[in-house]
């Protein structure tokens, strides 16, 4: 007789552990997929057996579908709560998170699923377009504010990322649009996100690491600037101020590598994937000695991230410290 009520707890319980999942997990996912798309186009370039890649791919693609399933059931048990975390500084930005899995996705399903690919990238494109309305309308309520969280690039970054899988498709015009509008957001919105790493001590220390996400903007309109003109003098700028930004986000590390393990560290994920994206472009566009050993150490550097990331979100996990009750 009491075993109904004892289930429907045990129920309960689940449904409210599952409320405390926030939507920022996707960074996860991102993560996974980027590294995947890594190792995919090192192949490529290395004349290697793309398996890895896509076994690291499919395994995004999984952690995709389980994140979308538990945001769904959290928007329909705890509505609230999920409205809250959208209207938060810094939480709230990071919905985009979403729309850049789709790209990832839309990427690795091109060479197998043409068709799929290209619904997604319609649909993502048409979400990108909404997501930086959004966020800029956002902006011009909060001009009194000196910086801003980098969180608020993260739906400008999918527009440079559109113009990437356009310009893969052929699609020159689409592809410049994209650039081109996700260009100038970025431009208004990055030096307010840059002006903040001076002052990152101030931000609690669990967030910190979301300052890595600067590093993702300018190598995505790097990888999209080649596609659509090569290599030439604005493409070796770019990708400079790629590299400066990534020195200055590297002078925040002492601040925050020790800080208390959360879903921030995940952006050590897609950004630095980003870079080392960037590096296996330049790498196939010159296939030089130099440009091809930079490719290789970076696919290191960014497996050996990323199994570091794998391992200690595990632990927490286990630990019961990934999603704290509060």
């Amino acid at each position: 007789m009491s075993s109904a009520p004892a289930s429907a707890d045990v129920r309960g319980r689940r449904l409210i552990g599952l409320a405390r999942i926030p939507i920022p997990i996707f960074g996860i996912v991102m993560g996974v997929l980027g590294l995947g798309l890594c190792w995919r186009y090192s192949g490529a370039l290395f004349h290697l057996s793309q398996l890895i890649g896509n076994v690291i791919l499919f395994a995004g693609a999984v952690l995709w579908a389980c994140a979308t399933a538990v945001q769904l059931v959290r928007l329909a048990v705890a509505p609230s709560v999920v409205c809250e975390e959208l209207a938060h500084g810094i939480r709230g930005p990071l919905v985009a998170q979403k729309i850049i899995v789709l790209l990832l996705i839309t990427e690795a399903a091109g060479p197998t699923f043409p068709k799929l690919a290209f619904a997604l990238l319609v649909a993502s494109t048409v979400l990108a377009v909404l997501a930086t309305l959004w966020v800029l309308m956002r902006f011009q309520a909060a001009q009194h504010d000196r910086v801003l969280a980098p969180s608020w690039l993260v739906a400008p970054i999918a527009l440079p990322f559109t113009s990437i899988l356009y310009g893969a498709d052929g699609d020159r015009a689409a592809a410049s649009m994209s650039l081109g509008a996700g260009a100038l957001v970025i431009a208004t919105l990055l030096p307010r996100v840059l002006a903040g790493i001076s002052t990152v001590t101030a931000a609690p220390a669990p967030i910190r690491p979301l300052v890595v996400i600067s590093v993702a903007p300018l190598a995505l309109i790097f990888i999209a600037y080649v596609q659509l003109a090569g290599i030439d003098g604005v493409a070796y700028g770019l990708l400079g101020a790629t590299m400066f930004v990534v020195c200055l986000v590297l002078t925040t590390l002492p601040h925050w590598w020790r800080a208390p393990f959360g879903l921030p560290f995940w952006a050590c994920g897609m950004p630095p994937a980003a870079v080392v994206l960037a590096v296996i472009e330049l790498a196939e566009k010159l296939r030089t000695t130099a440009t091809l050993t930079a490719a290789a150490i970076s696919l290191g550097i960014i497996t050996v991230i990323m199994t570091m990331l794998l391992i200690r979100t595990a632990t927490a996990l286990i630990n019961g410290r990934l999603f704290p009750p509060a």
